[in-house]
């Protein structure tokens, strides 16, 4: 039962107790005989009430439901996309530490695939924050990332193609943590466990953390060194000896 149709019993239990009053008050009606009317009427609203509590009850184990599957279907979605970026993350262009037989450096990591929207999912069982970061936030993050190594590749040169490589490398170890980070958000509003912690040997999260520190300290040092073209007024003064 709707929650409209508890309200309207409601209302009709009310009109009917205030008539049954009216007529007892008028004489028209002995007070035993108002008590049936009355127990019967509110017969009908508690089972209204238990009724609409039972499908309550009901939408919300359903939701949960739907609510875990979904969390479990984005995480191991999460996980894969994860898992891609270490690799692009490792990827120094060399096969087997080597260029290919022109000496050029090529791609050996696929970029990863993130297409959430594509999952049977009932999405509006899902926070609509967390909703977003899913289906807006890091898909955009995503697009940003590649806009980001698309203009790199423009100043890039082979053989090496070094700035492309580095900057392929330090996106996708930004956006690989970022995908950890939304897995463990999705695991916690969903009840689910969590990941048990990596192999000591083995943590690509910190893989990705490691590698995104290096790029930042490098280029924090690149932009720290003079530049040939950097002149002073003093260089450009005659000398008088």
């Amino acid at each position: 039962m709707s929650l409209a149709s508890m309200v309207l019993a409601v209302v009709g239990l009310v009109c009917l107790i205030v008539t049954a009053v009216v007529n007892f008050v008028a004489g028209g009606m002995p007070y035993a005989s108002l008590l049936p009317a009355v127990f019967g009427i509110f017969g009908v609203v508690v089972g209204a009430a238990m009724t609409f509590a039972r499908d309550l009850w009901f939408k919300s184990k359903q939701d949960t439901k739907e609510r875990e599957y979904l969390a479990v279907r984005v995480t191991s979605l999460l996980e894969r996309y994860v898992a891609g970026c270490v690799e692009v993350v490792m990827d120094d262009g060399l096969h087997r530490g080597e260029p290919d037989e022109d000496g050029v450096y090529q791609a050996q990591a696929e970029e990863p695939k993130f297409e959430p929207e594509s999952l049977p999912v009932e999405w509006k069982s899902l926070d609509p924050g967390l909703m977003y970061e899913v289906l807006v936030d890091f898909p955009s993050r995503i697009e940003h990332a590649k806009a980001c190594i698309d203009n790199e590749g423009e100043h890039s040169f082979p053989p090496e193609y070094e700035e492309w490589f580095e900057e392929r490398q330090y996106q996708y170890a930004d956006l690989g943590r970022r995908a950890v980070a939304l897995s463990v958000k999705l695991r916690t509003q969903a009840g689910l466990p969590q990941r048990p912690a990596p192999a000591a040997d083995w943590n690509p999260h910190q893989v990705m953390a490691n590698r995104r520190d290096e790029i930042d300290a490098l280029r924090a040092k690149r932009a720290a060194m003079p530049s040939p073209f950097d002149v002073t007024p003093v260089d450009l003064a005659p000398r008088t000896d």
